[in-house]
């Protein structure tokens, strides 16, 4: 305010100079007058310029805290949503462990959930329940009809694709049908080489393990022996000898490699088959299995009959297989 005032004083005073003095007096004045002003708004103008950076800043720092605060309740919304997806699937597993219909809890989860959601919880809830169910490695027929009801149910390729890439499901599975006595549905004998083996009337492969390496135990007898006793010399050329000798039979044991071939449980025999060695051992013969690390040791029937190992097999699997198999096929 006082600077427009003083700018109307100077004004006025130019006037009356221009009309005394002249023109150029009121120049010198206006020319004054003018580096007066200009002077006067430099301070202003860098003041201002301090000032409007300053609320840029500020500006700048709540805009900042605002996003942040929007991440952060954004994440807690996410949280919360994604505690309460997986209490959901929990609930959804449980009711399927104690044989109860999770019908009316599907039914909410479809409802409630997004399908970004969605589809995360139904691979939980498939994912979890596989875990109990393969928690022993075997599998029955009621649990094999709820994972199909899942699989139905949600019908998602995702979903789908978790039970398929499951090898310990599929294991599971050739045990079920290995021990009812059933074709299997999830066999690998199209994924494996099967030259050698041949196959009775209405025999059926089980599983194959290729790679396998073929042992039994060979016998070698060895004699050893002394002698002790007299030599007489009778003439320079002649010489009676009379000694006794004795001696014993030393019999070793050792592993024999016969071969790498493939190993094949079918519903009637365990079958061995290799370019350089082959062999068929029907259930019935089989006495015993012992399971080792990545091995299994066959005992059979009869005198005098060296037990075989199979080498580089899940011997777990193949025990239990070899078993079903064959308590089937004495049932049958």
């Amino acid at each position: 305010m006082y600077f427009l005032i003083g700018l109307s004083l100077l004004f006025l005073g130019a006037v009356v100079l221009c009309a005394l003095q002249g023109w150029y007096m009121a120049a010198a004045i206006m020319f004054v007058f003018g580096l007066v002003c200009v002077c006067m708004q430099v301070p202003k103008v860098s003041e201002q310029r301090e000032k409007d950076a300053q609320e840029e800043a500020e500006r700048e720092e709540q805009a900042r805290i605002r996003q942040a605060a929007e991440d952060y309740e954004k994440q807690l919304r996410i949280g919360i949503r994604k505690h309460a997806d997986h209490e959901l699937a929990d609930q959804i597993v449980l009711t399927l462990r104690n044989d109860l219909d999770p019908k009316d809890l599907l039914d909410e989860m479809k409802r409630r959930l997004e399908p970004e959601q969605y589809l995360r919880t139904a691979q939980k809830v498939v994912q979890d329940f596989l875990h109990f169910v393969l928690n022993d490695r075997l599998i029955d027929s009621e649990e094999d009809a709820k994972i199909h009801y899942l699989l139905d149910h949600f019908n998602l390729p995702a979903v789908q694709e978790i039970v398929e890439r499951c090898y310990e499901y599929r294991l599971a599975l050739v045990l079920a049908d290995a021990a009812e006595g059933k074709k299997p549905r999830y066999g690998n004998a199209d994924e494996v080489t099967l030259e050698g083996v041949m196959l009775q009337k209405k025999e059926q492969i089980y599983w194959c393990f290729p790679r396998t390496l073929f042992y039994d135990v060979k016998t070698k007898v060895q004699f050893k022996g002394t002698s002790a006793g007299l030599s007489l010399r009778m003439t320079d050329r002649t010489h009676l000898n009379m000694n006794e000798f004795g001696g014993e039979q030393i019999e070793t044991e050792h592993l024999n490699a016969r071969g790498e071939g493939v190993l094949v449980v079918t519903n009637k025999n365990l079958i061995f088959a290799s370019e350089s060695a082959n062999a068929r051992i029907p259930f019935h013969k089989i006495v015993s299995i012992d399971a080792g690390e990545g091995y299994i040791t066959i005992h059979r029937d009869g005198e005098n009959v060296k037990p075989m190992y199979f080498v580089n097999v899940n011997s777990w699997f193949a025990t239990n297989l070899i078993q079903l198999a064959a308590n089937a096929e004495e049932n049958d």
